[in-house]
């Protein structure tokens, strides 16, 4: 290894890493960010080097500190970002027109039935705007 190398890298990345995972946890409100600092502080000792995927879990979605799982919404005039669901019903009426047309091609084709699932992650307004416009 290199004057200033590391196992996991140089030690001026090492720095740059800390200081941006500290800049995410730090945008939290204090108890939260303090609290989830500690728990991801705990998970390294404990188990070593953590993944960036294991660390977006943790932020993310762990079950009481985690992003998505402290606030009923995060999306909309109400969140802290808009999705094309959040700005109106019109993306789902396009969804619409498409999926109706690809039920016509599975029909001639000789499908008997078309089967259509929504595996989002949010609050179930696509389908509801996707439904509204296909009956309408």
């Amino acid at each position: 290894m290199e004057t200033g190398q590391t196992p996991g890298g140089s030690v001026g990345r090492q720095a740059e890493l800390r200081a941006a995972i500290s800049g995410l946890v730090d945008s939290e409100p204090a108890p939260v960010g303090a609290a989830l600092r500690t728990l991801i502080v705990r998970r390294i000792r404990d188990r070593g080097p953590l993944t960036v995927a294991a660390f977006m879990q943790m932020a993310l979605y762990h079950p009481q500190l985690g992003y998505y799982t402290r606030a009923p919404r995060r999306t909309g005039r109400a969140g802290d970002f808009y999705t094309s669901v959040d700005v109106g019903p019109q993306f789902g009426a396009l969804l619409a027109v498409q999926l109706d047309e690809m039920r016509r091609v599975h029909a001639s084709a000789g499908a008997s039935e078309f089967d259509l699932v929504e595996v989002g992650a949010g609050n179930g307004q696509l389908a509801r705007d996707v439904l509204d416009a296909a009956e309408s």
